[in-house]
C-alpha cells in the first residue's frame, strides 16, 4: 500500500511529461510492486534521474532574474501578494526597472517552485491552495514518517537526536527574529532528518517534494508574523521526544496535532482574506 502511493504521487508529479516518461515510471513500479527492490541501487538511480528532469537548472545569484524572484517571493511571503492575485509581465517590468526576459526566467522559476501558476497573454497568479490539497498533503508527509519510523526507531544515535534538537532551536532563534526563511528551512531539516534515516535515496526525492511543498503553503498562508508563539513548536518536540523514547505512535499523534494547527491557521487565513 505504501509503495503504490509513492507510485500514485511520483506518477501525478509527472502528469504535464511526455508518455514516454510516464511508461517508464510505469515500468519501475511493476518491477517494484512486490517491495523487494525499493531498495535496490539500480532502481534508485533510474528514479532519481527521472525527478531531476523536472527540475531546472535554477537562477544565478545577482542576476536580473534572481533580483525579480527574490522581490516577487518576498511580497508573497510578507502577505503583500495573496493567494490567486494576478501578476503581469508589463507591470512587473514596470514596478522593477527591468526588461521581459529576466521577468519571464524569474516567472518561470517561481512556476517551478510552487509559487505561482503561469497564465495565458504573459501573466500568472500567486499560487492557491484548497484545504483538501493541503489535508493530503499533510496526510502523505505522515504516511512517509510512520513508514520510515518502523524501519528506524531503534536505529537513532545521539548525534541525530542532536541534529534534531537543533532544528528546534533554530526554529525558535528564527520566531523570536521573525526569520520566516530561516524558520521554513529549519522545520524542513527536520522532517528530512528523520525520512533520511531509511537510507532510500527514491523515498529522499518524492519526500523532498512534499515537505517543499508545505513550505510553499506555509509562504503562502501561514500566520507566522501575526502570532506571539508557535504552536506547533512544542509539537516538534514531542516527536523528538517520541524518538528518543523509541515509541513512533507518539512521534505519530504529535505530527497530527502539527497537521491540525496547519490546517486551522490556513482556515483562519482565509477567512481574514475573505473579509478584506
Amino acid at each position: 500500500m505504501v509503495l503504490t502511493n509513492f507510485y500514485l504521487f511520483s506518477l501525478k508529479y509527472f502528469k504535464n511529461n511526455s508518455a514516454s516518461e510516464k511508461k517508464k515510471l510505469c515500468k519501475l513500479h511493476k518491477k517494484n510492486k512486490t517491495g523487494t527492490l525499493l531498495c535496490n541501487t539500480k532502481l534508485r538511480r533510474k528514479m532519481k534521474l527521472l525527478l531531476k528532469e523536472k527540475k531546472m537548472a535554477g537562477l544565478k545569484d545577482g542576476t536580473p532574474a534572481m533580483e525579480v524572484y527574490q522581490s516577487v517571493r518576498n511580497a508573497i511571503v510578507q502577505k503583500q501578494l495573496k493567494p490567486g492575485e494576478t501578476l503581469t509581465e508589463g507591470a512587473l517590468c514596470k514596478n522593477l526597472g527591468v526588461g521581459r526576459s529576466p521577468v519571464r526566467a524569474a516567472l518561470q522559476q517561481l512556476s517551478e517552485d510552487g509559487y505561482v501558476e503561469m497564465l495565458p497573454n504573459c501573466s500568472a497568479h500567486v499560487a492557491q491552495f484548497t484545504q483538501k490539497q493541503l489535508r493530503q498533503l499533510c496526510s502523505l508527509r505522515g504516511m512517509f514518517l510512520g513508514y520510515v519510523l518502523d524501519l528506524t526507531i531503534d536505529t537513532y544515535t545521539e548525534k541525530d537526536l542532536t541534529m534534531l534538537q537543533d532544528c528546534l532551536t533554530q526554529q525558535e532563534s528564527a520566531f523570536e527574529r521573525r526569520d520566516f526563511d530561516e524558520y521554513i528551512a529549519a522545520v524542513s531539516r527536520f522532517y528530512t532528518i528523520i525520512i533520511s534515516k531509511a537510507n532510500n535515496a527514491y523515498l529522499n526525492e518524492i519526500s523532498a517534494m512534499i515537505i517543499n511543498r508545505i513550505g510553499v503553503y506555509l509562504c503562502l498562508y501561514d500566520n507566522f508574523y501575526s502570532v506571539k508563539k508557535l504552536k506547533t513548536l512544542p509539537l516538534h518536540y514531542q516527536m523528538l521526544n517520541g524518538i528518543r523514547e523509541g515509541k513512533p505512535k507518539k512521534v505519530l499523534r504529535a505530527h497530527n496535532e502539527v497537521n491540525m494547527r496547519i490546517l486551522d491557521a490556513y482556515d483562519y487565513m482565509v477567512s481574514l482574506s475573505a473579509d478584506l
